[in-house]
């Protein structure tokens, strides 16, 4: 087992989002000035061209810097920043946050408080500071339509538009804009699954941890606000694919055959039908048709992956 010299290391992923990434670290370095606890700040940046690197060298001179030569997505990212780290608690935080003052030491002494805790996740807004669903059960057919079109409703109904504070309830996934774990339990799990290359990461991770016994902690005893999809928006048509592909690989990785079968059936219906909707929108409308032409090449790909996606190249 390795040694841990510091209380906490926090690792961001960044990909040419300069702008929001100056925010967080901003805001980061603001909450964490008074932490009482060691900790050190490591951005992996993979192979940004927007000035992301240059303005860590310039104006975070304290942060450690690792600069990846190629994008390796979310989880091989973070994996790089975990075997650089040097912290008992690792927190993963999206370079599209915005961090309060004390929300980090409050993270820190509920992993201290819950010692049966493996992984914990605080409440997160959106921009207008109203509730972004950031927890949920477990992915699965049973709860696939509730968790994607009716959870965020439910709980802004139950909780109120933002929850107060005193809510400390286990869930099965928190979500990784911020997400707070223990080193050696990472070690023991080894880390990542780098087979996603971005989404659902978070959520194979956190089921791994509950599955050596270890339960996840969502608390409204603290906030961040989350900018989000900011980091996603310059490669959108990649993102609509790499989504899809996180989804069916995490049903071949933890069920069953059949249900990845289902989920195929049930994702080549979907997308046909939008496909089928979109090219009489762009037959009947003449306007900005470069955009539906481009949604129409995204469609395309996406069904031919879902067609050609096999269980058996995927399963573990």
């Amino acid at each position: 087992m390795r040694f841990y010299p510091l209380d906490l290391s926090i690792i961001i992923v960044n990909f040419n989002r300069k702008d929001f990434l100056d925010i967080c670290l901003n805001s980061l370095f603001n909450s964490i000035n008074s932490l009482p606890y060691s900790y050190e700040v490591i951005v992996v940046d993979n192979n940004s061209t927007d000035g992301s690197v240059e303005l860590i060298e310039n104006k975070y001179k304290k942060i450690v810097l690792i600069k990846n030569r190629d994008n390796l997505g979310f989880g091989k990212a973070n994996n790089i920043g975990i075997k650089h780290s040097r912290g008992n608690f690792i927190l993963f935080l999206n370079n599209d946050t915005y961090v309060y003052p004390g929300s980090i030491e409050t993270l820190i002494k509920k992993m201290h408080e819950y010692k049966n805790v493996g992984a914990a996740g605080c409440l997160i807004l959106n921009e207008d500071l109203s509730l972004q669903l950031s927890f949920g059960k477990m992915i699965d057919f049973s709860n696939e339509f509730f968790q994607k079109y009716l959870a965020n409703y439910y709980y802004r109904l139950k909780w109120g538009r933002a929850p107060k504070k005193g809510i400390n309830i286990y869930t099965d996934w928190i979500s990784g804009a911020c997400l707070i774990t223990r080193a050696d339990i990472l070690e023991e799990i080894k880390y990542f699954d780098e087979n996603f290359f971005m989404y659902t990461e978070e959520v194979d991770l956190c089921k791994r941890i509950k599955d050596k016994g270890w339960k996840i902690l969502y608390t409204t005893d603290t906030q961040i606000l989350h900018y989000r999809g900011k980091s996603t928006q310059l490669i959108n048509k990649k993102t609509v694919l790499e989504y899809r592909k996180s989804q069916l690989y995490f049903y071949a990785k933890h069920y069953g055959e059949e249900k990845v079968k289902y989920l195929k059936m049930y994702l080549f219906f979907k997308f046909s039908f939008i496909l089928v909707l979109i090219n009489l929108i762009n037959t009947f409308t003449k306007k900005d048709s470069s955009y539906y032409r481009e949604k129409i090449d995204t469609y395309r790909r996406l069904l031919k992956f879902i067609k050609n996606f096999k269980y058996s190249d995927y399963h573990i």
